[in-house]
C-alpha cells in the first residue's frame, strides 16, 4: 500500500520525507475532469465527515472549541465579569445604600445564574489536549479536566455566600461578600476571544492596547477600593507594635528602591533616599530587562505562532472566505500546532544522538507499541529485532504515505498521530475506510501475499511512523515463520473487505473449492492478477490455450464464435462468473473467443494454474479431489460449455417476483436464443474437432477401401492395429454407416431449423412493436413443431 522508494533525511527540513525516483509519474499532473470530479468526491466525503462530526456534537451535547456561539457566549461573560470588576470591589469597600436595593440585588442574582449555566457549558464545551495536540470529545475527558482547572473557583464566585450564610449564622455578611471577587477572574479570557477573532494585524495590535489600558484601569479601580476598605479602621503607626512599625518602613523601602518619593524631611533623610533612589534604579532595570529577556523566551513559541495566526487571518480577510471556512482553517492551525513541534522536536534530537544511544531511544519510543500488536505479543526478541530496523517517518497532513496499486515495499507502525484508510473500488470511486489510530500496523497486507497495494493511507495530521523496510520483513519471516501465518488471520479478521469476502462466496460454486477454506481462498484473492479491459477489448480467442481460471470481478464479458465473417454471440456474463474451471486443469484450448462489453470497463481476476498446482501442494484433499476431477475427464472428456454463468443484480436485476408470475414473452425469447446458440456452438465444435461418431466412420471407410483393394487379411491386420474387440463384416459396415449418414441428415436438418430461428430472432431485433405482436414468435414454433399455444421452455440446467 506504498511506495516502493526510499526516503532519504531532509537537512533543510529537519525531518523525513518520502521521494520517489524522478519518472514521469512524479511530475505536476495534468488536471483533467475525472480529477476534478474525485477531487469533488474527497471534498464532499469531507464535508459529510465534517457533518458527521456535527451530529455527534449534537447527539452527546457538545460544543466545538471554535464553535461561533462559544465565542459568542464568552463575549457576553466578559461584560458580565468587567460589570463585576468595578461594582463588587466599590460594594464591598465603600458599602452604598443603592447596592442594597432589590433591582440591584436581581440584577446579582441574575448574574450569578448565567455563571452557572457558564460553568455548565465550561463542562461540555471540548480542548485541545496540549500533549498530543488531539481535539478532545469525550464527555467524561472533559469534565475531568475541569474539575484540575478553575471549576471549584468559579463554583465559589457564582454562589451568593453573602447572602446565603447570612440566613443560616451570624457570620458578617460584609466579609463573605468579598468571595465575588473571584468573579472577576473570568474577565481573563479576553485574551482568548482577541486571539481568536477572524480581525487583521493591526486591528489586533489595537484591540490588545485597549486590554492593557483596561487591566490597568481595574488595577487601579480595585488597589483604590481595597486601600479605602483596610485602612478606614486603622491606628496611628506610632501607637502600634514593632511588627506594624516594621512593615511600615518596609512599605517604605519598597516606594523609594521604585523610584518614588517619602518626603524626606532631615539631611541624612535626604541623602538616604538619593543614593537609595538611584541603587534602586539600577535594580530595577536589571531586574526588569532579565525578566523580559526571561518571558520572552518562554513565550518565543507562542509568539511565532501568534504571528503565524494573524497572517492567516489578514489573508483570510483579504481574500473574503466564508466565515465557516475561516472556523475550519482555524481550527485545523489549532489542532495541528502541537504536534507539529513535537515532531521537530524528536526529529532534532535523534539527530544529535549516536546510532547506540538512538537504538535505545527507538526501543523504548517504538517497542511498547508493536509489543502489543497480536503477531508480536510474547515475542520479546522479534520486537527487538525489529526495532533495530526500523526508520523513522515524519508525515504531514494529507500526505500520502501509501497509494493503491503501488508495489508493497514497506511495513509501517503508528507511534503518534492518526491516519485515514481509503480505497477505490474498480470504478475508480474512492471510498473512505477506517481511520487508524496510535499504536496501529498498516500495509501488511502486500507484504505478506506479496501483492500490490490494495488501499491508500493518508496521513489526517502531523503524525509519526516508523517503517520496516521488505528484505528486513523478509528476513524475520524466515527466521520467525509461524509470524506470517498469524498476520493473515489477523488481516482477515482486522480488515473488512467486501470484495474478498464477494470472491470468496464466488469460488465456492466451483466444485474443487468448495472444501477450501477462507485463508487461502485470500491468499489466492491477493495474489492473482487483476486486468481491466476496456469496452470490446479481447480477452481471450478460440485455439488460444488455456492457462487461467478466469472470474468476472467487475463488468460484463460476451461470449461468441468467430468464423471469419461474422462473429455469433453465445452468451453474456456477468459479475461473479466464472471462465475455464476444467480447460485450464488440462491446459486445453479455447473453443470460443472473449471480449469485455462493458462501457465502465471491465475488471478480472486472473488465476494460474501455478497458482492451482501450488494449493494441490498444500491441501491434500483438494489435491485429492482434482484427481477425481481429472479422471472424470479423461473418462467423459472435457465439456464444451466451461464456464458458470452468474448474472448480478447490480448489473442485471432480477425481475420483481410479485409482478411477474410468469416469464414474459422478451424474457422468453431471449433465454430461447441463448439455447439455440449453445446448440450452434456444440454442432460447431462437433464438426470442427470431429467425434467420436465421425472418426469411426472415417476409419470405416478407410478399411473398407483397404478390403476392396487388397483383400480381407489386410482389413484383418488393420482391425487389429485399430484395437477393435470385434470383427465387423461387410454388412456391418454398411448398416453402420447407413445409420451414421442418418444421424448427420437430422444434424443437417436441425442445423437448417436453427439457422432460421436466428434469422427470425434478428428480425425480432427490429421490431419496434415486439411485446405487442406474436406473429414472430408463433412462426418460430411452427419450425419447432408445437402445436399447442403453450411457450417452449427451457431447461435451466441446459442454460
Amino acid at each position: 500500500m506504498q511506495n516502493n522508494d526510499t526516503e532519504p533525511y531532509s537537512s533543510a527540513r529537519g525531518y523525513k520525507r518520502k521521494f520517489t525516483k524522478p519518472t514521469d509519474a512524479n511530475l505536476p499532473p495534468v488536471i483533467t475532469q475525472g480529477d476534478q470530479k474525485q477531487q469533488m468526491d474527497a471534498d464532499d466525503l469531507e464535508i459529510l465527515n465534517g457533518e458527521e462530526q456535527y451530529k455527534f456534537q449534537v447527539k452527546e451535547w457538545l460544543l466545538g472549541l471554535n464553535d461561533p456561539f462559544k465565542s459568542k457566549w464568552d463575549i457576553f461573560i466578559i461584560i458580565l465579569a468587567i460589570f463585576n470588576c468595578f461594582t463588587i470591589p466599590y460594594g464591598v469597600a465603600f458599602q452604598p445604600p443603592s447596592f442594597n436595593e432589590w433591582y440591584f440585588t436581581f440584577v446579582n442574582y441574575m448574574i450569578d445564574l448565567v455563571f452557572l449555566c457558564d460553568l455548565v457549558i465550561n463542562c461540555r464545551t471540548t480542548y485541545i489536549n496540549p500533549k498530543t495536540g488531539e481535539e478532545v470529545k469525550t464527555p467524561k475527558k472533559i469534565f475531568t479536566e475541569q474539575l484540575k482547572g478553575r471549576f471549584w473557583i468559579d463554583l465559589l464566585a457564582s454562589i451568593p455566600l453573602d447572602e446565603v450564610m447570612s440566613e443560616v449564622s451570624a457570620i458578617d455578611s460584609s466579609f463573605l461578600s468579598t468571595f465575588g471577587i473571584l468573579k472577576l477572574g473570568r474577565v481573563l479570557r479576553l485574551n482568548r476571544i482577541i486571539t481568536q477573532l477572524n480581525v487583521g494585524e493591526n486591528t489586533k495590535a489595537l484591540l490588545k492596547l485597549f486590554k492593557l489600558f483596561f487591566f490597568l484601569m481595574v488595577y487601579v479601580h480595585c488597589f483604590a477600593c481595597l486601600w479605602w476598605y483596610i485602612n478606614s479602621d486603622s491606628y496611628a503607626i506610632y501607637y502600634s507594635d514593632i511588627t506594624t512599625q516594621y512593615l511600615v518602613s518596609l512599605h517604605a523601602a519598597v516606594i523609594l528602591i521604585t523610584g518614588n518619593d517619602i518626603l524626606p524631611r532631615t539631611m541624612i533623610q535626604v541623602m538616604l533616599c538619593g543614593i537609595g533612589t538611584f541603587m534602586g534604579a539600577v535594580i530595577n532595570a536589571n531586574i526588569f530587562g532579565e525578566l523580559a529577556v526571561l518571558i520572552t523566551m518562554l513565550t518565543i513559541k507562542e509568539q511565532q505562532f501568534q504571528w503565524k495566526v494573524d497572517q492567516i487571518n489578514t489573508a483570510m480577510k483579504n481574500i473574503k472566505l466564508p466565515k465557516m471556512m475561516q472556523f475550519k482553517i482555524k481550527d485545523y492551525i489549532y489542532s495541528t500546532q502541537a504536534s507539529k513541534e513535537n515532531q521537530y522536536e524528536l526529529d532534532n534530537f535523534l539527530t544529535t544522538l549516536s546510532p547506540s544511544i538512538r537504538y535505545n531511544v527507538l526501543v523504548h519510543e517504538f517497542a511498547k507499541i508493536i509489543s502489543t500488536i497480536d503477531a508480536f505479543k510474547g515475542e520479546n526478541d522479534l520486537v527487538q529485532k525489529v526495532v533495530s530496523k526500523l526508520q523513522i517517518l515524519m508525515c504531514f497532513p494529507e500526505d500520502e504515505i501509501i497509494k493503491q496499486g503501488d508495489d508493497g515495499m514497506n511495513l509501517y507502525f503508528l507511534e503518534k498521530g492518526s491516519v485515514l484508510v481509503y480505497r477505490e473500488n474498480y470504478e475508480h470511486v474512492r471510498r473512505f475506510v477506517k481511520e487508524l489510530k496510535i499504536g496501529s500496523m498498516f500495509g501488511e497486507i502486500s507484504m505478506v501475499y506479496n501483492c500490490k497495494r490494495t488501499a491508500s493511507v493518508i496521513s489526517k495530521n502531523y503524525c509519526t511512523c516508523s517503517n520496516l523496510d521488505k528484505s528486513d520483513f523478509e528476513d524475520i519471516l524466515k527466521q520467525y515463520p509461524h509470524i506470517g501465518q498469524i498476520l493473515k488471520e489477523g488481516i482477515n479478521k482486522q480488515y473488512p473487505d467486501k470484495l474478498r469476502d464477494y470472491f470468496q462466496t464466488i469460488m465456492k460454486r466451483v466444485e474443487y473449492f468448495e472444501e477450501v477454506s477462507d485463508d487461502l481462498l485470500s491468499e489466492i484473492f491477493y495474489t492473482s492478477r487483476k486486468e481491466s479491459f476496456g469496452f470490446e477489448q479481447e480477452i481471450f480467442k478460440v485455439g488460444q490455450q488455456c492457462n487461467y481460471l478466469y472470474v468476472i470481478m467487475a463488468g460484463v464479458v460476451e461470449i461468441y464464435l468467430d468464423d471469419g465473417k461474422e462473429p455469433l454471440f453465445m452468451d453474456t456474463l456477468g459479475r461473479g462468473s466464472i471462465i475455464g474451471m476444467y480447460n485450464m486443469l488440462k491446459e486445453e484450448q479455447y473453443s470460443y473467443s472473449a471480449r469485455a462489453a462493458y462501457s465502465k470497463g471491465t475488471v478480472i481476476l486472473a488465476i494460474s494454474i501455478e497458482t492451482i498446482q501450488l494449493v494441490r501442494k498444500l491441501k491434500t484433499e483438494f489435491d485429492r479431489k482434482l484427481n477425481l476431477i481429472e479422471e472424470n475427464l479423461e473418462k467423459n472428456g472435457l465439456p464444451q460449455i466451461d464456464y458458470l454463468i452468474f448474472n448480478d443484480r447490480s448489473i442485471f436485476p432480477l425481475p420483481d417476483p410479485p409482478k411477474t408470475g410468469r416469464k414474459t414473452l422478451a424474457e422468453t425469447m431471449v433465454q430461447f436464443r441463448k439455447a439455440i446458440r449453445r446448440v450452434q456452438l456444440l454442432n460447431y465444435q462437433q464438426k470442427r474437432k470431429g467425434g467420436f461418431m465421425h472418426s469411426l466412420l472415417f476409419e470405416l471407410q478407410s478399411i473398407q477401401k483397404i478390403q476392396n483393394s487388397k483383400g480381407i487379411s489386410w482389413v484383418e491386420d488393420t482391425i487389429k492395429h485399430l484395437d477393435y474387440s470385434k470383427v465387423i463384416d461387410q454388412k456391418m459396415l454398411g448398416q453402420l454407416e447407413e445409420d451414421v449418414n442418418h444421424m448427420k441428415r437430422i444434424v443437417h436438418i436441425q442445423n437448417d431449423k436453427l439457422d432460421q430461428i436466428e434469422y427470425l430472432m434478428q428480425l425480432v431485433d427490429y421490431e419496434a412493436e415486439f411485446n405487442n405482436d406474436m406473429r414472430m414468435f408463433e412462426q418460430v414454433k411452427q419450425i419447432l413443431g408445437f402445436k399447442n399455444d403453450n411457450m417452449p421452455t427451457i431447461s435451466s440446467g441446459f442454460l
